[in-house]
């Protein structure tokens, strides 16, 4: 199944002005809590602006005000997800299994309805684009089993008459849909390790997919940014640096990646995202897609 043609996309991202890693909200962070009791929001920020300006140059950016008190809502691929059908878009926002991110979604609700997008909230609990990848106009995956649930997915299936192949999850350390898989042009990206051989099966009859490592999955291969021929990646290596496993498997993502992005013509742009890490999100995470225009 090949994806339509891309137009100019539409992007929301949220400065992490209030970013900290205070409350472990996966076991990745919890893990990395031990080495990096804190966040440095200069350097954050800094990260943060780096990378909205590079994408600044392919695609419009919305800009959501952080808010005190959250300290994750930078990682807006959370907060919903965009239903765009022709120039009609309807926001889908998320019910968080996530405890300390419930409340995120009000803050979603007001923006969008000060812009004029027909917002509905999702049945819990739903952890928005993270957890939903669309492979056709009428075709999506989602994942299922850690955050969002077979309810929420079998809803939006309903609600927007599309199909949903549904991927269960049960790797902690993988909780979400874009931490095993990945749409790159007519292609799927997926740490076959770790979903279901009848899933594999009915994503292989609709597109193309490529075998991503576990160990490239477990350090962010599959949530990267894709973008005008370009993919966007983390580059942790120098936070990375003391600690040898962790740093392995960052050099194989970047290896990994490099040769798929060699094979098909694309341009691998990597970004320190030290700070984020730190949250366990990767660079995908500071992303929801408002649409093409």
């Amino acid at each position: 199944m090949k994806p339509s043609a891309s137009r100019h996309p539409n992007y929301l991202m949220c400065a992490p002005h209030f970013l900290s890693n205070a409350i472990p909200n996966n076991p990745m962070m919890a893990d990395l809590a031990r080495h990096f009791p804190q966040v440095d929001r200069a350097d954050a920020l800094a990260q943060f602006d780096a990378v909205r300006h590079f994408v600044g140059r392919y695609a419009h950016i919305e800009l959501l005000p952080p808010v005190e008190g959250f300290q994750d809502l930078t990682y807006v691929s959370n907060l919903g997800i965009c239903v765009q059908r022709q120039d009609a878009r309807t926001i889908v926002l998320s019910t968080f299994r996530s405890e300390p991110r419930r409340g995120e979604e009000e803050v979603g609700a007001r923006f969008f309805s000060a812009r004029g997008f027909p917002t509905v909230m999702s049945p819990p609990y739903f952890e928005g684009e993270a957890d939903l990848k669309r492979l056709g106009p009428t075709c999506y995956v989602g994942a299922f089993g850690l955050r969002t649930s077979q309810e929420a997915l079998r809803w939006f299936a309903r609600r927007f008459d599309v199909e949903v192949l549904e991927c269960e999850l049960i790797n902690p350390y993988l909780y979400h849909l874009d931490c095993v898989l990945m749409p790159l042009g007519d292609e799927l990206l997926v740490a076959t390790e770790q979903v279901r051989p009848e899933t594999l099966r009915e994503l292989e009859k609709r597109i193309g997919v490529v075998h991503v490592p576990t160990s490239a999955a477990l350090a962010g291969a599959t949530s990267c940014v894709e973008l005008a021929g370009h993919v966007l990646c983390d580059d942790n290596r120098g936070l990375f640096k003391h600690l040898p496993e962790l740093h392995a498997f960052e050099a194989e993502k970047l290896r990994f990646l490099q040769r798929i992005c060699d094979d098909r013509g694309l341009t691998l742009v990597p970004f320190p995202m030290t700070e984020f890490i730190k949250s366990g999100a990767s660079i995908s995470c500071l992303f929801m897609k408002l649409g093409e225009s």
